[in-house]
């Protein structure tokens, strides 16, 4: 059954790279095939070294998968130049991470906007990559993100970042995976019924 939703799914790194956000989105994707056309924007498939510089080098490529459209996104233009600096240093200094992050969301945002045009939603999953999630947010369509949460980080840092934080009002849904993750999401100011395990 085909229920003619049309879902962009963003994250970071899909398949065949291994870890448990790839292999979770991998199995959604599977799942939702059987009732939607479902299609994958990330930034790279393979155990290709520090995502922020994948994303500023190469060239943007597209390829079907079990009929599934995947486009594996690229910096271009005069910001890719800045963004490859960028990745160089961005974790020398937090003026360079807040520099990176604030282009690479411009980037990203640009060029998911123009996949984003035949799909009904954008369904953002998280593995390492903030500024995917920000400028899928900021598509102007329904944003639905799976933060996959790491509670364990200090306050005020990753998860519970003000980025992060940001984003769990700006979204329209938050997929938790357990329970107690939809309790600290909503702790965190996630809005109580947008979050679903």
């Amino acid at each position: 059954m085909n229920t003619g939703l049309r879902p962009l799914i963003f994250i970071p790194r899909y398949w065949p790279h291994m870890g448990g956000a790839e292999i979770h989105t991998r199995r959604l994707v599977q799942e939702l095939r059987t009732h939607c056309l479902p299609a994958i924007a990330c930034i790279g498939t393979e155990q290709d070294g520090d995502i922020d510089r994948v994303y500023a080098t190469g060239q943007t490529t597209s390829y079907v998968e079990s009929e599934t459209s995947i486009t594996q996104l690229r910096a271009d233009g005069p910001g890719r130049v800045c963004l490859t600096a960028l990745s160089a240093v961005w974790k020398t200094g937090r003026l360079a991470r807040g520099a990176y992050r604030k282009l690479a969301a411009h980037q990203l945002a640009a060029q998911l906007k123009t996949i984003a045009k035949n799909h009904d939603l954008v369904h953002a999953v998280y593995n390492g990559f903030t500024a995917g999630a920000e400028a899928a947010s900021r598509l102007g369509i329904p944003f639905v993100w799976t933060p996959l949460v790491h509670a364990e980080h200090p306050a005020g840092t990753a998860w519970s970042s003000p980025q992060f934080l940001r984003l769990y009002q700006r979204a329209d849904a938050l997929i938790a995976m357990t329970e107690f993750e939809r309790g600290w999401l909503i702790e965190h100011g996630a809005a109580q019924d947008c979050v679903h395990v």
